[in-house]
Protein backbone atom coordinates (compact mmCIF):
# COMPACT_ATOMS: atom_id res chain seq x y z
CA UNK A 1 0.00 0.00 0.00
CA UNK A 2 1.40 3.08 -1.25
CA UNK A 3 0.83 6.82 0.91
CA UNK A 4 0.84 9.55 -0.76
CA UNK A 5 2.14 12.79 0.74
CA UNK A 6 -1.72 14.03 0.18
CA UNK A 7 -2.59 11.59 2.25
CA UNK A 8 -0.18 12.38 4.91
CA UNK A 9 -1.30 16.08 5.02
CA UNK A 10 -4.67 15.33 5.39
CA UNK A 11 -4.22 13.01 8.20
CA UNK A 12 -2.07 15.97 9.84
CA UNK A 13 -4.82 18.62 9.24
CA UNK A 14 -7.84 16.47 10.43
CA UNK A 15 -5.46 15.25 13.75
CA UNK A 16 -4.50 18.96 14.47
CA UNK A 17 -8.29 20.31 13.70
CA UNK A 18 -9.74 17.66 16.32
CA UNK A 19 -7.07 18.72 18.93
CA UNK A 20 -8.08 22.45 18.38
CA UNK A 21 -11.57 21.61 18.97
CA UNK A 22 -10.86 19.43 21.88
CA UNK A 23 -8.56 21.90 23.62
CA UNK A 24 -11.51 24.37 22.99
CA UNK A 25 -14.68 22.37 24.17
CA UNK A 26 -12.02 21.91 27.73
CA UNK A 27 -10.77 25.11 28.17
CA UNK A 28 -15.06 26.74 28.03
CA UNK A 29 -16.11 27.17 31.60
CA UNK A 30 -18.86 25.42 32.96
CA UNK A 31 -20.48 28.83 34.09
CA UNK A 32 -22.90 30.24 31.69
CA UNK A 33 -25.42 33.36 31.02
CA UNK A 34 -28.44 33.07 33.60
CA UNK A 35 -25.70 31.69 36.18
CA UNK A 36 -25.03 33.69 39.68
CA UNK A 37 -21.37 34.51 39.54
CA UNK A 38 -20.01 33.09 42.49
CA UNK A 39 -18.89 35.42 44.94
CA UNK A 40 -15.26 35.22 46.29
CA UNK A 41 -13.36 37.41 48.96
CA UNK A 42 -9.44 38.20 48.34
CA UNK A 43 -6.95 41.29 48.59
CA UNK A 44 -6.70 43.81 46.40
CA UNK A 45 -3.08 44.95 44.74
CA UNK A 46 -2.91 47.45 47.28
CA UNK A 47 -4.15 45.49 50.32
CA UNK A 48 -7.43 46.04 50.11
CA UNK A 49 -10.18 43.79 51.21
CA UNK A 50 -12.43 42.79 48.08
CA UNK A 51 -15.30 40.54 47.81
CA UNK A 52 -17.18 40.75 44.48
CA UNK A 53 -20.44 41.32 46.20
CA UNK A 54 -19.46 44.33 47.04
CA UNK A 55 -19.53 46.20 42.81
CA UNK A 56 -23.46 44.51 43.07
CA UNK A 57 -25.58 47.61 41.40
CA UNK A 58 -22.46 48.18 38.28
CA UNK A 59 -22.00 45.99 35.27
CA UNK A 60 -18.84 44.44 36.03
CA UNK A 61 -16.77 42.68 33.67
CA UNK A 62 -14.44 39.95 35.11
CA UNK A 63 -11.70 39.52 33.66
CA UNK A 64 -9.56 36.10 33.85
CA UNK A 65 -5.69 37.00 32.29
CA UNK A 66 -2.24 36.73 32.89
CA UNK A 67 1.27 39.09 32.21
CA UNK A 68 2.09 36.52 30.26
CA UNK A 69 -0.25 35.57 27.93
CA UNK A 70 0.09 37.22 24.74
CA UNK A 71 -3.53 37.10 23.35
CA UNK A 72 -4.47 38.64 26.98
CA UNK A 73 -2.12 41.80 26.40
CA UNK A 74 -3.22 42.50 23.00
CA UNK A 75 -6.79 42.88 24.48
CA UNK A 76 -5.80 45.17 27.20
CA UNK A 77 -6.29 48.31 25.30
CA UNK A 78 -9.54 47.38 23.44
CA UNK A 79 -10.67 47.14 27.61
CA UNK A 80 -8.90 50.06 29.14
CA UNK A 81 -11.10 52.30 25.97
CA UNK A 82 -14.33 50.14 27.56
CA UNK A 83 -13.42 50.93 30.82
CA UNK A 84 -12.54 54.60 29.60
CA UNK A 85 -16.12 54.64 28.08
CA UNK A 86 -18.53 52.95 30.31
CA UNK A 87 -16.87 53.71 33.66
CA UNK A 88 -19.29 56.41 34.87
CA UNK A 89 -21.96 55.54 32.36
CA UNK A 90 -25.78 55.96 33.80
CA UNK A 91 -27.80 52.73 32.66
CA UNK A 92 -31.36 51.94 33.16
CA UNK A 93 -30.54 49.74 35.75
CA UNK A 94 -27.11 50.58 37.06
CA UNK A 95 -24.68 53.00 38.00
CA UNK A 96 -21.24 52.79 36.04
CA UNK A 97 -19.24 49.60 34.70
CA UNK A 98 -16.42 48.01 36.63
CA UNK A 99 -13.59 45.59 35.36
CA UNK A 100 -12.25 43.14 38.07
CA UNK A 101 -9.02 42.17 36.73
CA UNK A 102 -8.21 38.28 37.97
CA UNK A 103 -3.89 37.85 37.34
CA UNK A 104 -3.34 34.03 36.78
CA UNK A 105 -0.05 34.54 37.68
CA UNK A 106 3.24 32.85 39.56
CA UNK A 107 5.25 36.26 38.98
CA UNK A 108 3.94 38.57 41.24
CA UNK A 109 6.33 41.64 39.49
CA UNK A 110 5.83 40.46 35.98
CA UNK A 111 2.12 40.92 36.99
CA UNK A 112 2.47 44.54 38.87
CA UNK A 113 4.88 45.68 35.31
CA UNK A 114 1.70 44.53 33.03
CA UNK A 115 -0.52 46.41 35.04
CA UNK A 116 1.70 49.87 34.43
CA UNK A 117 3.09 48.80 30.79
CA UNK A 118 -0.85 48.04 29.76
CA UNK A 119 -2.21 51.21 31.61
CA UNK A 120 -5.20 49.34 33.17
CA UNK A 121 -6.22 52.18 35.27
CA UNK A 122 -9.46 50.62 37.29
CA UNK A 123 -9.02 49.88 41.34
CA UNK A 124 -10.23 46.55 40.91
CA UNK A 125 -6.48 44.43 40.90
CA UNK A 126 -6.13 40.85 42.09
CA UNK A 127 -4.14 37.96 41.25
CA UNK A 128 -4.89 34.31 42.22
CA UNK A 129 -1.82 32.72 42.51
CA UNK A 130 -0.79 29.20 40.58
CA UNK A 131 2.26 27.13 40.73
CA UNK A 132 2.56 28.14 37.48
CA UNK A 133 1.47 29.50 33.97
CA UNK A 134 -0.21 26.32 32.91
CA UNK A 135 -1.96 25.30 36.02
CA UNK A 136 -5.07 27.48 36.52
CA UNK A 137 -5.15 26.22 40.13
CA UNK A 138 -5.85 29.21 42.12
CA UNK A 139 -9.14 29.48 44.20
CA UNK A 140 -10.83 31.94 42.11
CA UNK A 141 -9.96 29.89 38.99
CA UNK A 142 -11.06 26.92 40.07
CA UNK A 143 -14.44 28.22 41.78
CA UNK A 144 -15.08 29.64 37.58
CA UNK A 145 -13.74 26.87 35.81
CA UNK A 146 -11.41 28.58 34.15
CA UNK A 147 -9.09 26.24 31.82
CA UNK A 148 -7.97 29.03 29.29
CA UNK A 149 -6.81 33.04 29.54
CA UNK A 150 -8.83 35.29 28.26
CA UNK A 151 -12.00 34.09 29.63
CA UNK A 152 -14.26 37.07 30.91
CA UNK A 153 -17.40 37.15 32.52
CA UNK A 154 -19.80 40.10 32.11
CA UNK A 155 -22.45 40.25 35.16
CA UNK A 156 -25.83 42.50 35.29
CA UNK A 157 -26.21 44.63 38.10
CA UNK A 158 -27.76 42.10 40.44
CA UNK A 159 -24.30 39.66 39.95
CA UNK A 160 -26.27 37.50 37.17
CA UNK A 161 -23.40 36.23 34.17
CA UNK A 162 -25.10 37.88 30.76
CA UNK A 163 -21.98 37.30 28.62
CA UNK A 164 -18.89 34.98 28.46
CA UNK A 165 -16.54 35.50 26.77
CA UNK A 166 -17.81 38.55 24.57
CA UNK A 167 -15.55 40.03 22.21
CA UNK A 168 -14.69 43.84 22.84
CA UNK A 169 -17.46 44.82 20.14
CA UNK A 170 -19.92 42.75 22.00
CA UNK A 171 -19.43 44.19 25.49
CA UNK A 172 -19.65 47.52 23.80
CA UNK A 173 -23.03 46.62 21.91
CA UNK A 174 -24.37 45.04 25.39
CA UNK A 175 -23.65 47.77 27.16
CA UNK A 176 -24.46 50.22 24.59
CA UNK A 177 -28.02 48.97 24.62
CA UNK A 178 -28.59 49.31 28.63
CA UNK A 179 -27.44 53.26 28.73
CA UNK A 180 -30.10 55.92 29.53
CA UNK A 181 -30.31 57.74 26.44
Amino acid sequence: MKITFDKIVTTLLILMVGLLLYRQFQAQPNLVNGDTAPNFQTQLQNGTPFQLTDLRGAYVLIDFWGSWCPPCRRQNPKLVGIYDQFHKASFANAEGFEIVSVALEANRQAWQQAIQKDNLHWPYHLIDPSQNNESFSGKIASLYDIGAVPTSFLLDPEGTIIAVNASPDRLRWLLNKKIVR
